[in-house]
């Protein structure tokens, strides 16, 4: 693995992260925690499956980046408010799960989309260099 994309996936996740956090405030104080851990994960993780996009077409990658970046959001997006269903344990937070998956979208593909066109652009590894 090159250092170049260590750098970049830690960078990718801390910056999902902090969204993630931003915007799981609305989450309550446990839904900003939750938001910040999986803005962390899903953000590393992204940025590990957008590298391994092997397509020699940049705009394929840009593409299958930004649905990477969608599918990242969603999954932020309801993570967020888990814990408050268990704790709160209304039907009002089914709402708020549904409201913060389609945000997590909206999101996550603009995110996605940004993070992508960057990516798109990265030399790729070769296969000697992985790991």
């Amino acid at each position: 693995m090159k250092t170049g994309h260590n750098v970049l996936k830690v960078t990718i996740a801390v910056i999902a992260g902090v969204i993630g956090g931003f915007f799981g405030l609305f989450g309550g104080p446990v839904g900003a925690i939750v938001g910040v851990i999986s803005g962390l994960l899903v953000g590393y993780y992204y940025v590990h499956l957008t590298l391994k996009i092997r397509s020699r077409y940049i705009l394929l990658r840009i593409l299958l980046g930004t649905l990477n970046g969608a599918l990242a959001g969603l999954i932020s997006g309801i993570s967020v408010h888990i814990p408050e269903l268990f704790v709160q344990q209304n039907h009002g937070v089914l709402a708020a799960i549904f409201m913060g998956a389609g945000f997590g979208v909206v999101v996550g593909t603009i995110f996605g989309f940004i993070v992508a066109c960057i990516i798109a652009f990265i030399p790729k590894e070769k296969e000697s260099e992985q790991g």
